[in-house]
């Protein structure tokens, strides 16, 4: 069974920042929720597309991308089955607005016996963007970043995807902080088995807009 709790139209978003799930491939679409008529742009690589006039849109791709919006949108990430890879069941979480990033997050990976492979994938802004202020468990993190770009390819941000480890049957607490000035970001949270398949997701926080 797949459940998320939708928040108030007041808290959607107008620009985003996305990950692809790590470890896949061709296993995840974006579905962007207009309440209104809205003009949605989206780049990934060298493709870019656009819709107006929407109350949905499905993205799919597995390329870091930039969605902006002329109308709030709610956006989320979808995990297929396991029948495209032969891991995980299907997942889904939502994507933070960039205006509603945080600069600490705590958060679980789930235990190797169901997850064998955890991940976290953190986006930040190029505003925000300093590689050794951002800190996972107390130490710099180790990713590879990558430039997120709008459809005038300037860089609006950066993403990077990381393994992170759990205890064998115990969930293991780790953390994600920004330490620069006001320094701001996001982490998605997911795992996936391939036998039996199973899936998770989650964001793992945001500052709601109010």
């Amino acid at each position: 069974p797949l459940a998320l709790h939708v928040p108030p139209l007041a808290t959607w978003g107008t620009k985003f920042l996305l990950a692809p799930f790590a470890g896949r491939t061709g296993v995840q679409n974006f579905k962007a929720i207009s309440a209104e008529a809205a003009s949605i742009i989206y780049t990934c690589g060298t493709t870019s597309r656009g819709a107006q006039g929407v109350t949905t849109l499905e993205i799919n791709t597995d390329e870091y991308c930039y969605v902006e919006s002329s109308q709030p949108l709610l956006l989320v990430q979808l995990s297929t089955g396991g029948s495209i890879d032969s891991k995980g069941d299907p997942a889904v979480a939502m994507i933070s607005p960039i205006d509603q990033y945080v600069s600490e997050i705590a958060f679980f990976s789930l235990p190797t016996s169901n997850f064998p492979s955890n991940y976290i994938s953190v986006t930040v802004s190029t505003e925000h963007y300093d590689a050794e202020s951002i800190m996972l468990d107390g130490a710099a993190i180790d990713c590879e970043w990558q430039e997120i770009r709008n459809d005038e390819e300037e860089i609006v941000g950066y993403g990077c995807s990381k393994v992170v480890t759990s205890g064998a049957n115990d969930p293991t607490q780790h953390s994600v902080t920004h330490t620069g000035a006001n320094g701001l970001l996001s982490v998605l949270v997911y795992g996936f088995s391939a036998f039996p398949g199973r899936g998770y997701a989650f964001l793992a926080g945001q500052k709601i807009a109010v």
